[in-house]
């Protein structure tokens, strides 16, 4: 048996004129265990361990992973420090900030915030980490501590909710702009957030298909019609030839149900990934963005897009074509 926990958020709901309370409620059961993750058994593409790995090489940098609530934020986060652990094993002090602890690693001195953010990052950094884990980025306490961290000898690693690798810099950069005075725990600017990226992966979570009753889905022109309308809306327009070559030569598969998937369909799901690497060229992008972002010339410097790996999926055989309108 494994033991596992439960973490709960509860909202009440509006009653419409009932005689009783409403209330809606979200479980997430986390295995209570300690081991670490890795990676490849997450499904991770090669292309995108490489870059984090070249990140993780550095002596210091801010590395974010962005994305909406339940995409596997910090599960892949979790397994980020899994290969700082596995290139340099107990040769260096790891230390997170997390709130709460979701699930314990080995290798790494875990703490649990409670309100205490800005004391315990003081402590935290006169403590001599190499490498900071801060579970999310999410005002301008953390956001500055995790800037100044990064441009200080350290590598760190967090997350934010956002809805790309390049909208994490926006939001980061508003949660810097609330309040930069060093008595709010600020001091920091978009010059120094700048400074301090090192690598900005966006993330997504899409239903892998069961490889037991998955059948060809025969691509019709609505369907390439409504690729390239979402390609075009997305911005994206330079990715519809890519799009359409890969749907038309390659088999692209639908889900049906069967014993094996409890007739769903699906077993599980797999993350599609946006890498942005935070080069000279792209800092200088960020720092020239106070009042605008050019997402045009960012994306220039993808070395990959969610619509890209999900493409990479659909030509695979392990998702849907519906994978590609996130």
């Amino acid at each position: 048996t494994i033991e596992t926990f439960i973490r709960c958020s509860f909202i009440p709901a509006d009653r419409y004129g009932l005689d009783h309370d409403m209330i809606s409620s979200s479980l997430r059961l986390m295995p209570r265990t300690s081991r670490n993750i890795n990676l490849k058994d997450l499904s991770i593409s090669e292309l995108v361990i490489k870059e984090i790995q070249k990140a993780l090489k550095r002596t210091q940098g801010l590395i974010v992973l962005a994305g909406p609530t339940n995409s596997g934020k910090s599960t892949t986060i979790a397994g980020a420090v899994g290969e700082h652990i596995r290139f340099y094993g107990e040769s260096k002090k790891r230390i997170s900030l997390e709130d709460p602890v979701e699930r314990y690693l080995d290798g790494v001195i875990q703490v649990t915030v409670e309100n205490n953010f800005a004391e315990l990052m003081r402590a935290l950094l006169r403590h001599d980490p190499d490498m900071i884990w801060v579970g999310e980025i999410r005002d301008a306490f953390s956001s500055a501590a995790c800037v100044r961290a990064s441009t200080s000898g350290h590598i760190v690693m967090s997350t934010v909710h956002a809805n790309d690798s390049i909208g994490s810099f926006r939001a980061i950069a508003n949660y810097l702009r609330k309040d930069t005075g060093e008595a709010s725990g600020g001091g920091a600017s978009i010059f120094d957030l700048a400074e301090s990226l090192s690598l900005l992966i966006g993330q997504r979570l899409v239903r892998k298909l069961c490889p037991h009753c998955k059948v060809q889905h025969k691509i019709t022109t609505d369907d390439l019609d409504e690729v390239k309308d979402y390609l075009k809306f997305e911005g994206k327009g330079h990715l519809i030839g890519k799009a359409v070559e890969s749907l038309t030569s390659y088999k692209v598969y639908k889900a049906v149900g069967c014993p094996q998937c409890a007739n769903l369909g699906y077993l599980g799901e797999m993350p599609i990934n946006e890498v942005l690497p935070v080069t000279r060229e792209v800092k200088d992008i960020f720092t020239r963005s106070e009042n605008s972002l050019d997402k045009n010339e960012l994306s220039k410097h993808l070395v990959i897009s969610l619509a890209e790996s999900a493409l990479d999926l659909i030509k695979a055989g392990h998702t849907e074509l519906a994978s590609l309108f996130v």
